[in-house]
């Protein structure tokens, strides 16, 4: 899961789900955790973001153990696409 994060790599998250379709869920059972949603969104991958969104939009709510969630990390590493996306 961890390659897929880091590289905004859709394709490899969805085989991930394929081989494990209980691989967010697992994640999402930990009251504080470091979530896809969280790296993905440090990192800026909007597109990547956007899916997990669509996967999984409970783990916009989670906090790390450093007590942030998903919006904080991407502001604070000056990705505010991430949090605003304006209408096409």
């Amino acid at each position: 899961m961890e390659y897929a994060v880091e590289q905004g790599d859709i394709n490899t998250l969805y085989n991930l789900i394929e081989h494990n379709p209980h691989v967010l869920e697992e994640i999402d059972s930990i009251p504080f955790v470091e979530t896809p949603l969280h790296v993905a969104a440090r990192a800026g991958h909007v597109q990547f973001v956007n899916e997990i969104m669509i996967l999984k939009s409970s783990f916009s709510w989670k906090f790390n153990p450093q007590g942030l969630r998903p919006v904080h990390l991407a502001l604070q590493q000056g990705h505010p696409r991430i949090v605003y996306h304006p209408k096409p």
